[in-house]
């Protein structure tokens, strides 16, 4: 067990994206650039996201990006 299975998906929202949303605004940037659809982009985020916090699955890093783009952010 990783200690999420203990939280709301909020706290573990707000907890992941808190130290990563630079590294999400640069993977979706060059995502973009390589020519990345918006899935594809989220993606590519999510797989960032995950390289820096491994302690996150790639379904939570990947809802927390979408999370994030939902929102207007980065």
């Amino acid at each position: 067990m990783d200690g999420f299975d203990q939280m709301s998906v909020g706290q573990v929202f707000s907890l992941a994206i808190r130290d990563v949303r630079g590294v999400v605004a640069r993977a979706l940037s060059s995502a973009r650039g390589a020519g990345h659809d918006y899935v594809g982009q989220t993606r590519a985020a999510a797989a960032a996201v995950v390289a820096v916090r491994p302690d996150l699955s790639f379904v939570q890093a990947l809802d927390a990006v979408s999370r994030l783009r939902d929102r207007g952010e980065p």
